[in-house]
């Protein structure tokens, strides 16, 4: 059985990619802390699609990790050995939804080295749309 490690797993794009390689009969080791509750309160939490992960999706093994905890995250692929046959890693830093609170005001910088990676490539592709 395949082992593929998905970081962020209970987000947007890590939840579908868990339900993917599960489909393929892997076994699904996920790592997620749900920051986004941290960072935007309850109603932005991940938990409710990590808890139906963990409910629904055979193969899938559900860690609270941060992965900027590197004990921790070198515990976990310790456990796993030489059986990780890969790693999809979608865990970022959520930082574009207060940008939205107030609209985006046409004067704001886009400058990357002011944004996440995630608010680079969003903006390279708002410009190139």
């Amino acid at each position: 059985m395949r082992t593929i490690i998905a970081t962020g797993s209970a987000g947007l794009i890590g939840s579908e990619t868990v339900k993917r390689f599960s489909q393929d009969g892997a076994h699904i080791v996920g790592i997620d802390n749900d920051l986004r509750a941290q960072f935007f309160g309850a109603e932005a939490s991940t938990k409710k699609t990590r808890d139906n992960l963990i409910a629904n999706v055979r193969g899938y093994e559900h860690h609270n990790i941060d992965i900027r905890d590197a004990p921790a995250v070198t515990k976990l692929f310790k456990q796993h050995g030489g059986k990780i046959d890969a790693i999809v890693h979608t865990a970022s830093q959520p930082s574009h939804d207060w940008e939205y609170e107030g609209g985006i005001s046409e004067t704001m910088s886009i400058d990357y080295t002011k944004h996440s990676l995630f608010g680079a490539s969003k903006t390279a592709a708002d410009l190139l749309a």
